[in-house]
């Protein structure tokens, strides 16, 4: 015996995303700007602009592996301090707390 609803919501009313779901696209866009961002990539995929002459011999005489790369991350605490800010059921902010 089929089962046969006794009322039919229009597609356009049902929702189809909430608050849960935007924190998973929110988890998912922090995962994606993190590797793509210490691939030394920008949000359009084009690789970030080289470091000024003197501030890659400054980085390079403090220690810092990778000195010529440009991937935003001298000690990598300003991208695992990237987190979600606020989330509705139609949006969700990235960004920093301190």
């Amino acid at each position: 015996m089929p089962i046969i609803p006794q009322r039919r919501v229009p597609l356009a009313t049902r929702r189809l995303i909430d608050a849960a779901v935007m924190r998973e696209v929110g988890l998912m866009a922090i995962r994606i700007i993190q590797a793509r961002t210490r691939q030394g990539r920008d949000a359009d995929g084009q690789p970030f602009a080289p470091y000024a002459e003197g501030y890659a011999k400054a980085k390079a005489a403090a220690g810092y592996a990778g000195s010529g790369t440009v991937n935003l991350t001298l000690s990598g605490d300003m991208l695992n301090a990237l987190q979600i800010i606020e989330v509705t059921d139609v949006s969700v902010t990235l960004g920093w707390t301190r």
